[in-house]
C-alpha cells in the first residue's frame, strides 16, 4: 500500500534562478507515471527515464530536425574514409588522420592531405611519403614522396624507394614520427559497393 504522504510530495524546484523553468509543480505519483504537466517547459534538460512529458523549446528557440541522407544521395566518394593513420610516437601522439580514395600525401606543410604540423622539422613540408588506395585491386600502397626525406616501415632497415603493399597495422617511420596504418576498405568492403547498390 502506498503511503499517502509519499504521493502528495511535490517535485522540488531545484533549478530556480538557473534559466531552467520546470513550470508548475505536480504531485510525484509513482502509481500514475503517464500524468502530463502541459505547462512543463525546459531549455536544455531532457525528460527523465520513463517520463512521457514532452520537451518544449522556449519561444526564442527553434526546433531543428536532422534527417540522415538517403543511401547514395549527394555523397561525394572522395570524402569518404578508406582508412586512417594515427601518430603513435613523436609530436602529436594520439592524433588520427583520415585517408581518402586515391593518393594521400603525408607531410608537414598545409598543402598535403595529411599535414603532420607538430614541429617535427625532419618531416618534409611537401609530400614526405604517400599512402594510396587502389580501388580496382582494393589494396593500399606505401610510396616515397617528392622530397629528400626517407620513409621506413618500423623494424625494417630498408627505406621505401618504390611503392610497396601496405599491410594493416603497419607502423611507418617518417622523421622522428611513427604512424600506425589502420585500413577500413578492403577486398571485403568498399564504399562503392553500397553506392552501386543504392542506384539499382
Amino acid at each position: 500500500m502506498t503511503d499517502k504522504s509519499d504521493t502528495e510530495k511535490t517535485v522540488p524546484n531545484i533549478a530556480a534562478g538557473s534559466g531552467w523553468n520546470p513550470g508548475i509543480q505536480r504531485p510525484a505519483n509513482p502509481d500514475d507515471p503517464t500524468v502530463v504537466d502541459p505547462t512543463f517547459r525546459t531549455k536544455s534538460s531532457m525528460p527523465s527515464a520513463g517520463s512521457k512529458r514532452a520537451v518544449v523549446a522556449d519561444d526564442d528557440e527553434k526546433t531543428k530536425i536532422f534527417t540522415a541522407p538517403a543511401p547514395g544521395a549527394n555523397v561525394d566518394p572522395s570524402k569518404l574514409p578508406v582508412g586512417w593513420v594515427v601518430i603513435t610516437q613523436g609530436p602529436g601522439r594520439g592524433t588520427a588522420y583520415q585517408l581518402c580514395y586515391g593518393s594521400n600525401r603525408i607531410g608537414r606543410g598545409p598543402g598535403v592531405e595529411v599535414s603532420l604540423n607538430f614541429d617535427d622539422a625532419s618531416i618534409s613540408r611537401g609530400a614526405h611519403t604517400r599512402i594510396a588506395y587502389d580501388t580496382k585491386g582494393r589494396m593500399f600502397y606505401l610510396a616515397p614522396g617528392d622530397g629528400t626525406g626517407l620513409t621506413y616501415r618500423k623494424g625494417q632497415p630498408e627505406p621505401i624507394l618504390t611503392p610497396v603493399p601496405l599491410e594493416p597495422n603497419t607502423e611507418i617511420e617518417i622523421g622522428h614520427t611513427v604512424l600506425r596504418f589502420l585500413p577500413l576498405c578492403s577486398k571485403d568492403f568498399d564504399w562503392m559497393d553500397s553506392l552501386d547498390e543504392s542506384k539499382k
